[in-house]
């Protein structure tokens, strides 16, 4: 993990991507977040800093997330969110598979009526190089 933190891996652009992701996360007023692919972790750690309860999934070990796995085999079907982070992942899948990882996530958003006015998705993806 020790190349997610160097400024080589994290940029002045990279970083501000973090400050959207962590914007639009804390506008939705959540009491509860999934992060899938969470790169050095510095998302998660600010919100779990506000207060909010932050579940990590991500397809590698090494970056110790809490839940192992892939936006196209969300190991959570019996598991709810108020919001869903995705950033900086799609882009390393193909497109054919883009719906299918849509279904996944929406159906990890609750749904309930007091909440759905401020459950979301919240996506990014890389910008070209």
């Amino acid at each position: 993990m020790a190349h997610l933190l160097s400024l080589k891996y994290v940029t002045k652009h990279l970083f501000a991507s973090y400050w959207y992701q962590i914007k639009e996360v804390m506008l939705s007023e959540p009491a509860n977040v999934l992060e899938i692919g969470i790169g050095p972790n510095l998302v998660s750690s600010f919100l779990t800093q506000q207060h909010i309860r932050v579940v990590t999934m991500d397809k590698d070990m090494l970056l110790k997330p809490q839940l192992s796995g892939t936006v196209l085999h969300l190991p959570l079907k019996d598991m709810s969110f108020d919001t869903v982070m995705c950033c900086l992942v799609l882009e390393h899948l193909p497109f054919k598979e883009f719906n299918n990882c849509l279904r996944e996530l929406y159906a990890l958003i609750r749904l309930s009526a007091a909440r759905f006015s401020r459950s979301k998705i919240s996506l990014s993806v890389g910008r070209n190089r």
